[in-house]
């Protein structure tokens, strides 16, 4: 199959692109190709033009990946590279420190899934910028100790986290944000999906959405849905509103 890099040669310095910059490398890759294997034939590919652009560690070139919203259109949107990606056993891993495990196939599964609105046969390789490194795992715990002490079901979600933290850290996770990101996003969950994708065992699963706003359905079906009771949903607000810093979204204000 056909895989359209496009590459960075002016870094960014300014607000983010809208659109790929340059004319396209197009590559032909297997579905078992790891991205990392992918950006660097593509450096190489271009041989003078990209020297000096990328320095290379133990596992290939540093780049940030950025992808391509259509990879067949020229010049292709940019949208955001996925923040985790199921693997081929189902299991979730994260791009932020196990991308040089992700291939073109966990790109398509995540895009079947519904994990990012990009192509999963394009990527845009921007120059890495650096800045501070977001809180840490230890910070959250922290967070939700505090919270344990006012919320029961801080206490709830704080138990699974110290459980599972370092397993989901070594596919990945370097940070918990992609997580937050993840779980509380959506207003309803398939349980099955859901320890699947995380590696959880049915209780565990079980208290991660209860703790989070979720209520198990009547009709046996699996998929649990955001309460529409504001205790219930009280700590799923205070991780989106105090530990992200973003409006909360009340899925039921509307309602009838």
């Amino acid at each position: 199959m056909q895989f359209v890099v496009y590459v960075d040669e002016e870094g960014s310095t300014g607000p983010p692109r809208e659109t790929a910059p340059g004319d396209p490398i197009i590559l032909e890759v297997a579905a078992s190709s790891r991205l990392d294997d992918v950006a660097a034939e593509a450096i190489r590919t271009g041989g003078r033009r990209f020297r000096g652009l990328y320095y290379y560690g133990s596992g290939g070139p540093y780049y940030s990946a950025v992808s391509l919203r259509d990879a067949s259109r020229r010049p292709p949107e940019l949208t955001a590279f996925p923040r985790v990606v199921p693997d081929e056993s189902g299991e979730l891993l994260w791009a932020e420190g196990a991308r040089s495990r992700v291939t073109i196939a966990d790109l398509q599964r995540a895009k079947a899934e519904g994990f990012f609105s990009g192509d999963p046969l394009g990527v845009f390789l921007e120059r890495p910028m650096y800045g501070e490194a977001p809180p840490g795992w230890h910070e959250l715990i922290s967070w939700l100790a505090d919270i344990g002490g006012v919320l029961s079901l801080g206490r709830m979600l704080l138990a699974v986290v110290r459980k599972m933290w370092e397993h989901w850290k070594d596919r990945g996770a370097v940070t918990p944000f992609a997580f937050l990101d993840l779980i509380p996003a959506r207003k309803q969950w398939d349980e099955q999906h859901l320890r699947r994708l995380l590696g959880l065992s049915a209780e565990e699963a079980s208290d991660l959405l209860t703790s989070l706003g979720y209520v198990e359905p009547e009709d046996g079906s699996g998929i649990w849905v955001v309460s529409d009771d504001p205790d219930r949903s009280e700590l799923r607000r205070r991780i989106i509103e105090d530990y992200l810093h973003r409006t909360y979204d009340n899925p039921h204000e509307n309602d009838e």
